[in-house]
Parts: C-alpha cells; sequence; structure tokens
C-alpha cells in the first residue's frame, strides 16, 4: 500500500464509511484492504488511462476485487478535501467517490450472489457522490449544500467517460437529484 500516499488514506476511509452509514450497511469489504499495486494493476487492468478502477478477477470459485488509485490524483489533493472541500478538490473527490461506491456496491452485490448492471453502477455513484460531499460539507459548515453540489454535478461537471451506461445513469441521476430539489430538498 505504499504507493498510495498516506495523505489519500483518510479520504478513502472518509468516503467508505459516509456510504456504510448513510445506507446503514454494517458487513462490507473495506476498499483499504483491497488496494492493489500499480505493478498489479499493469499486469491486469484493461483501462490503463484511469486514474482510478476497480479491478476484478473472477474463477468458478472465488472473485477477487482490486482498487487501484493512480499517484497522479494525489498531487491535486494538496489541500485534502477532509479540511475543506472546495471546487479545486471537489471532482477529485468525486472521482474517489464515484469509484469508491462502484466498489461497495459491487462487494455488496457479490457477498449476497446478486448481479448489477453498468448503469446499476454508474447511478449509484452519481447519488453517492452527492450525498458524501453533502454529509462532508454539512460537517465543514453546518449547511448540506445540497442545491450547489447537485447544479455544480449535473450543469458544470466535465464528463469525463465516453460509456453510453455512465452518460443514461448521469441523466437518471440528474432527473432524480432535481426532482428532490423541486420536493424541497435543500430548503433547510
Amino acid at each position: 500500500s505504499e504507493f498510495i500516499q498516506m495523505d489519500l488514506f483518510p479520504i478513502i476511509s472518509y468516503i467508505e464509511k459516509a456510504i456504510h452509514h448513510y445506507y446503514g450497511l454494517e458487513k462490507h469489504i473495506s476498499v483499504l484492504n483491497h488496494l492493489i499495486s500499480e505493478e498489479t494493476f499493469k499486469e491486469c487492468a484493461a483501462h490503463k488511462e484511469r486514474a482510478c478502477v476497480i479491478y476484478i478477477e473472477e474463477s468458478p470459485a472465488e472473485c477477487f476485487l482490486g482498487f487501484y488509485v493512480d499517484k497522479k490524483i494525489v498531487n491535486p489533493l494538496d489541500q485534502s478535501p477532509l479540511l475543506e472541500l472546495n471546487k479545486k478538490n471537489l471532482d477529485l473527490f468525486w472521482l474517489l467517490t464515484e469509484e469508491i461506491s462502484h466498489f461497495i456496491l459491487l462487494s455488496q452485490r457479490l457477498m449476497l450472489a446478486r448481479p448489477t448492471s453498468l448503469l446499476e453502477l454508474e447511478w449509484q455513484a452519481e447519488i453517492d457522490k452527492i450525498i458524501v460531499a453533502s454529509h462532508l460539507l454539512s460537517q465543514q459548515t453546518g449547511k448540506p449544500h445540497y442545491v450547489q453540489l447537485i447544479y455544480t454535478s449535473f450543469n458544470e461537471a466535465l464528463i469525463y467517460k465516453e460509456d453510453l451506461h455512465y452518460h443514461k445513469a448521469h441523466h437518471l441521476a440528474a432527473r432524480f437529484w432535481f426532482s428532490r430539489l423541486k420536493a424541497g430538498l435543500g430548503e433547510k
């Protein structure tokens, strides 16, 4: 695990705990226990251009989940989002949150022997990134900032993925969150 700067461990841990707490998940597999090295990543991963990747290796008897974070992602996080979540570190915080969300959903489904789709993975991550950022901002400022987060994510965000599932999930999550705003979320 020395391939990731130790500064990233608390951020990964915070995101993971926030998701588990929000959904009341008790039994879980920790992302921190499944970090893979750059060498392992280069040997086996198909998405070598990505900054964060979940690696899955299946055999008839078992399944291995690995979580890789490229060293490049740490540099822009010189100011930890745990100290102050802001526009400079929000995109990278969301990137980590999305990938950790994928890991958690996959691990939960594996423990239950249930399938999941790419659309489900991407939609859940779009939901979780708002929940986790809002939770963190509530701790930092006393306000969840739902309105700002939702507008930033769904009106201002750069979409890095060109995957059809991601675009569909992004659209569905935007509909979900804007319907919550219309219903009064963020007015308190």
